[in-house]
């Protein structure tokens, strides 16, 4: 938990990956510890490495959604219209539960226009108040923010891709992935064990975490402290990130030096 590793700073790198966003890295120290140059070469560092953190993100992504869009192909009208009627189907459960083993996805599911889902293993549920589903229906391929599983309560993220048959968006297909799970197949742990990686937006809305922390990146930030160089730190990193520029700013947590060092990802 975020408590024992407060405990236990002593050098710490958190980078935050954004899906089309930002990576953000921070950096802890003891003042007595760490010098400028120790801190720029730390930086430098990071600055190499999340070139390779950012292509594994991107690359993660595209091959899921393109899993998810063949898929799509094979789902047929009459399928769609079976699973309306509250039909069991056996055979598309099978199709789904291939994808699932193949790709280590949690849950496979085909929505309606209503938000009625059939799963990968035959329950129904309704996800008609989820952002993917919303997002999808408006032909948008999408990546969901970290949210709770309704099945488990657990972590998840979700991948969502349109449905279209003859030029018509007609149900959405979703698959979704535990957070975790998500986390370490990326592999973003770097420099010796001591990084973090988060995915966050502009808006610092959390997307993956590497830790429970807030589902929002900046709320987090501002537990380390209310002074006024954190304050002034935030903002301009907010800035910074809503203009899509890398950079870092520097932060003062328990008597150290922090320093949070963020970029984009294409």
């Amino acid at each position: 938990m975020l408590s024992r590793k407060k405990q236990n700073i002593r050098m710490l790198l958190i980078s935050l990956v954004l899906f089309w966003f930002f990576t953000v890295s921070l950096i802890a120290g003891s003042n007595l510890a760490i010098q400028q140059e120790s801190i720029r070469q730390i930086l430098q560092s990071v600055e190499d490495l999340v070139g390779e953190a950012n292509t594994k993100v991107v690359r993660e992504i595209e091959e899921r959604i393109h899993v998810l869009n063949v898929t799509s192909k094979y789902i047929t009208v009459d399928e769609l219209k079976q699973i309306e009627k509250q039909e069991k189907l056996e055979s598309l459960e099978e199709r789904l539960n291939e994808v699932i083993e193949k790709n280590k996805f949690k849950r496979i599911g085909i929505s309606l226009l209503d938000g009625t889902t059939y799963l990968n293993n035959g329950e129904r549920i309704s996800v008609k108040d989820r952002e993917y589903f919303q997002q999808t229906l408006n032909g948008n391929e999408y990546v969901s923010y970290l949210m709770k599983s309704k099945l488990d309560g657990k972590e998840v993220n979700v991948y969502s891709v349109p449905v279209i048959k003859q030029g018509e968006i007609v149900a959405v297909l979703w698959a979704s992935v535990y957070t975790e799970q998500f986390y370490n197949t990326l592999d973003l742990n770097f420099l010796s064990g001591d990084a973090q990686t988060f995915f966050i937006d502009d808006d610092g809305q959390l997307i993956i975490s590497a830790f429970a922390i807030h589902n929002n990146f900046y709320e987090f930030i501002q537990e380390y402290g209310d002074s006024n160089r954190n304050k002034k730190s935030l903002k301009l990193m907010k800035e910074d990130i809503k203009n899509k520029k890398s950079g870092y700013q520097k932060f003062e947590y328990n008597e150290q030096e922090l320093y949070i060092y963020y970029t984009k990802v294409q």
